[in-house]
């Protein structure tokens, strides 16, 4: 198992795997848990991890993740579930629960391996937690309007907002995550090339570092806003994209670096009757809006810790929509 592992970390993150030898770092697992996976025991970068694969391909995904959680109580050993496909949905589920997975040769999530990392000088970057905000703006622009593939940084920065330097250091960012590679133009002139090239498994490679959008959430009197350029978000825009009935409350985004909080005389971080919903974001939600509205990739990731599986089915048919 570990075999069809080890090759995508190190190519994906640069991560170091090796297996585990009879020098002491074995766990005693109770036998209990073999009958529901094949479990393998590694090295990622000096750190233990038990690699999970489930027996039964048909078992439900609640039924692994409670397994695989008690698991890790009763070893005190970071359990990483092996999946040999995913879908939008347990992707969902899984990054909501913060459970670790590995689909070998599409993804990745971790999200306890960034603080072991860290705690021993090996990862000089808290991207390979989660992409920064310009980063994530990119990758979503690339998947939702026009490729970014071949294009001079110069054009891109035009595109997204940024400058020149800011392209850059984004390009680098992917770069370090195998998300992109380098393509020369001419001497003094690169571009992007992604990887993978097909944008459906592209989102489902990087989905594992993507995060909200949303900095802050205010709510405030309805003349408040009046005067903003703003696009509608949260429920007004899933019923605009989907089945899901629209509310009477409007919600909307803007880029928080456009707005002052202390602008705002009477603002509170709850609800209220007949309160008008501003989310403050962390990139320009107009660099992707469409008609006034913000963009499907974005508005799904607002949606990460919903529980709701109503909104969690239509908002996954969204996906497929989008990126066929």
């Amino acid at each position: 198992m570990s075999g069809k592992i080890f090759g995508y970390l190190n190519n994906a993150l640069g991560l170091r795997l090796v297996e585990w030898h009879e020098d002491g770092l074995s766990v005693e697992v109770p036998s209990i848990y073999k009958y529901s996976f094949v479990i393998e025991g590694v090295l990622v970068e000096g750190v233990k991890v038990l690699l999970l694969e489930p027996r039964e391909k048909s078992i439900e995904l609640s039924v692994l993740v409670a397994r695989a959680e008690r698991l890790e109580i009763t070893v005190g050993v970071s359990c990483v579930l092996v999946l040999d496909k995913m879908d939008s949905m347990m992707r969902r589920q899984l990054i909501s629960k913060r459970r670790s997975f590995v689909v070998p040769d599409k993804q990745v999530y971790l999200p306890f391996l960034g603080t072991y990392l860290s705690e021993r000088g090996l990862l000089p970057r808290k991207e390979l937690v989660s992409l920064s905000p310009s980063a994530q703006l990119m990758v979503l622009h690339h998947l939702q309007k026009t490729s970014l593939e071949g294009v001079p940084f110069s054009i891109i920065a035009n595109r997204l907002g940024y400058t020149q330097k800011t392209v850059s250091l984004i390009a680098s960012e992917l770069k370090e995550l195998g998300i992109c590679q380098y393509q020369q133009i001419d001497s003094k002139t690169k571009s992007l090339k992604f990887n993978p090239d097909n944008k459906r498994e592209l989102w489902e490679r990087v989905l594992p570092y993507l995060r909200s959008p949303i900095h802050k959430v205010l709510y405030l009197y309805p003349e408040d806003v009046r005067e903003m350029e703003l696009c509608n978000a949260y429920d007004n825009a899933l019923a605009h994209y989907t089945d899901i009935i629209d509310v009477p409350q409007k919600s909307y985004a803007i880029d928080k670096r456009r707005v002052s909080i202390n602008s705002f005389p009477m603002k509170s971080e709850t609800n209220f009757m007949e309160a008008v919903r501003l989310e403050l974001w962390k990139y320009n939600p107009w660099v992707l809006a469409e008609e006034g509205v913000v963009d499907p990739l974005s508005m799904y990731l607002c949606y990460l810790n919903d529980d709701n599986e109503r909104v969690a089915g239509e908002l996954s048919r969204l996906v497929d929509r989008v990126l066929w």
